[in-house]
């Protein structure tokens, strides 16, 4: 069933949970594609950045999982290396690994259940979810024809017009938010008042249908 959300539940979530934005995929690939499978799965997905296809063995949560149920920051980053991200030396390339598990841990613990979370989707537009379940690795995703490696996946509940995932222009968004950088995914903060204004006019925007 499509989420439905007052005005009043999206400011409280946001407030709890921050607002997250995410690219649906680098741009080589099909976007609609993309969002295809994610629409006809309820979830949204993201690359391992190549630890499956480099290693070149099935994984296992239990590498990844800590026992709380988060990601392990330290599994992942030791397996980027060992997978791909050396260099021409063959030394680890232990800065860039990081920063690359810190991408992932956003994506599998700082995005909590309830986390609203923004969409670049083709066409310069925008859809909008709510996480609704924990992260798990996908290896036989529908994704994966588009993407052998966007295994990571969560569960989500899409806004939705008419079944269709609602999709505005990023013209809608306020000025402040035209220019959010090219990152795989990244927390939407507010440092100046104006931009915490503007994230709630988002806010109120996605919950006005």
């Amino acid at each position: 069933m499509p989420i439905e959300l007052s005005w009043e539940d999206l400011h409280d979530r946001t407030a709890r949970h921050g607002l997250y934005w995410m690219n649906s995929g680098h741009p080589s690939l099909d976007r609609d594609e993309i969002l295809e499978a994610w629409a006809d799965t309820n979830t949204i997905t993201i690359s391992d950045w190549g630890i499956k296809e480099n290693i070149g063995r099935t994984l296992t949560e239990s590498e990844f999982r800590n026992d709380d149920g988060t990601l392990n920051r330290d599994a992942v980053r030791n397996l980027l290396i060992e997978s791909s991200f050396t260099d021409d030396e063959g030394n680890p390339e232990t800065r860039r690994a990081g920063q690359v598990a810190g991408v992932l841990l956003r994506f599998c613990n700082d995005m909590t259940e309830e986390t609203p979370v923004l969409v670049n989707l083709p066409d310069d537009t925008f859809g909008a979810c709510i996480v609704t379940g924990d992260w798990e690795l996908d290896e036989n995703h529908p994704v994966t024809s588009e993407d052998p490696n966007h295994i990571y996946a969560r569960r989500v509940s899409w806004l939705r017009h008419d079944r269709s995932i609602a999709r505005f222009d990023r013209k809608i968004l306020p000025e402040s938010l035209h220019n959010i950088p090219d990152l795989t995914n990244a927390q939407i903060r507010g440092e100046r008042v104006d931009d915490l204004v503007d994230i709630a006019q988002v806010t109120d925007f996605l919950a006005a249908d």
